[in-house]
């Protein structure tokens, strides 16, 4: 009897145990974090004070954007909510670089003339649900999947940014959903609006996509992919603004980014190729037209390669060397461009507080289909030239 009894308090037990292990409430977890940023940059070829190293005619620099003055880049505040299987990410940004980032700059399809006044921005702000380890479900406004390098300078090593990135998407409103295979191998589909754009400016959604790989321990490889319609953000060639319906014509856009560590040392590889498309007679015109004859589809591409070895914790050095083609002007630079960047990364204050100086080449060569020349950067006496040189310094605060 005794033994029944023991066994009977032992199952009444374990049930209340199991039974106030599922009513127990798990108290949600609240992380704020962002960063602050400022920079000097200085042109070799003194072009003068103010937005020289910006814009189509000169190099699509992205955000380092100011020659010979002391410059603010941005502010960033992110809140994170995580509670059992929901995430929900808050991510705004202030100051002139802001408006880069979010739809602010892509609204008539042209960035503001000054950045001095600066711009409150969402960046991202969407939910996550995650019934698993290995499905997550996000919805709403999220950081694109393409490229290698991401807008906040603290993750890049090298403080400006490279030209796939800045003729790349930057963020996108929507749904995906994220599947781990494996440990060594996963995918991303999903559904979004227009590239760059709270709203969408067609009757399609955009099909995203991405393949990932982790062929051996240290090594990333993403395959990602983007396809639409309409999605002219960043066309700089002026046959675009001659297309009044955005239905008319097909973006696609494939990247593909890899990264390996090893001990100290981080080797990248980031590659792309885009292309528009018409699917009306007027449409397919035009882009013929565009191209001279040469291509029914105006196209761009470019691949950069990264490398960077820490020296101690302190202090960190690398380079990137990016080719870029943009010979019909449907992009941002509007020719083909080569460029180098050498960087230096103090870490202070255990890595709150970094100090980048930086040493940037960027020369463009042969002709292109704008304006049959390749002198897009800023010279002396206002006068144009083929290459730019540049260094400076930025300062990051972390928190």
């Amino acid at each position: 009897m005794l033994n029944k009894t023991l066994v009977l308090l032992t199952l009444m037990m374990t049930a209340l145990s199991l039974f106030s292990q599922d009513t127990v409430e798990v108290k949600p977890t609240w992380v704020f974090s962002g960063f602050a940023d400022a920079y000097y940059n200085l042109s070799f070829e003194g072009p003068g004070v103010g937005p020289k190293l910006w814009g189509p005619a000169a190099g699509s620099r992205a955000f380092d954007v100011n020659n010979n003055q002391f410059s603010l880049g941005m502010v960033q505040g992110k809140f994170t909510y995580s509670k059992k299987k929901l995430d929900f990410v808050a991510d705004v940004i202030a100051g002139p670089n802001s408006a880069i980032s979010t739809v602010a700059a892509f609204k008539n399809l042209s960035y503001p003339t000054s950045f001095g006044g600066g711009t409150f921005g969402i960046k991202q702000l969407y939910g996550v649900y995650k019934p698993n380890d290995k499905v997550s479900i996000t919805i709403g406004q999220f950081g694109t999947h393409i490229g290698y390098e991401v807008i906040e300078p603290y993750i890049n090593f090298n403080y400006s940014l490279s030209n796939l990135f800045n003729n790349g998407p930057f963020f996108h409103t929507g749904v995906k959903f994220n599947y781990a295979v494996s440990d060594k191998f996963g995918f991303m589909v999903g559904l979004v609006n227009t590239w760059d754009n709270f709203d969408d400016n067609n009757k399609f959604k955009d099909p995203i996509f991405q393949l990932s790989f982790v062929p051996t321990k240290g090594m990333n490889i993403y395959l990602n992919y983007i396809t639409g319609k309409g999605d002219q953000a960043g066309s700089a060639h002026p046959v675009f603004a001659t297309l009044s319906d955005p239905n008319s014509f097909t973006t696609g856009l494939l990247d593909l980014t890899a990264a390996y560590v090893v001990g100290k040392a981080t080797i990248g590889l980031n590659a792309a190729a885009g292309s528009y498309s018409g699917s009306t007679t007027d449409t397919k015109t035009k882009f013929k037209a565009l191209t001279k004859g040469k291509a029914d589809n105006p196209s761009w591409s470019g691949i950069a390669g990264y490398f960077n070895i820490a020296a101690s914790d302190e202090f960190a050095i690398g380079a990137r060397y990016e080719i870029f083609h943009d010979y019909y002007g449907v992009r941002y630079i509007g020719a083909n461009n080569n460029s180098f960047t050498l960087t230096g990364s103090f870490n202070l204050a255990g890595g709150s507080f970094i100090l980048k100086p930086e040493l940037r080449f960027d020369s463009s060569t042969g002709d292109n289909n704008v304006n049959g020349h390749t002198d897009i950067y800023f010279g002396k006496d206002g006068k144009t030239k083929a290459s730019q040189s540049t260094i400076g310094m930025s300062a990051i605060f972390k928190f």
